[in-house]
């Protein structure tokens, strides 16, 4: 994580992650947080522990409540 990614008032982190085909980031947990990702390019899939899932392509927006007890695994599965 990059320090200076952090504490922008009520926006508590803004990350900036390339995701490289056929990779992604594990199940993971989210804590009282409202996430926005951004797909520059390629198609990034959103799994969580519900049985959720989407994948989204190019240009899309998706926003995403996270409570508690919820773990979301990111990932790009289209070279």
């Amino acid at each position: 994580r990059n320090p200076a990614n952090t504490n922008f008032g009520v926006l508590r982190v803004m990350n900036d992650d390339l995701v490289q085909p056929l990779r992604g980031f594990g199940p993971h947990p989210h804590r009282e947080a409202e996430i926005c990702t951004y797909v520059v390019d390629g198609e990034l899939t959103h799994q969580d522990s519900m049985g959720n899932g989407e994948t989204l392509p190019r240009g899309s927006i998706q926003f995403m409540t996270a409570g508690t007890g919820v773990r979301v695994g990111t990932g790009q599965l289209l070279a």
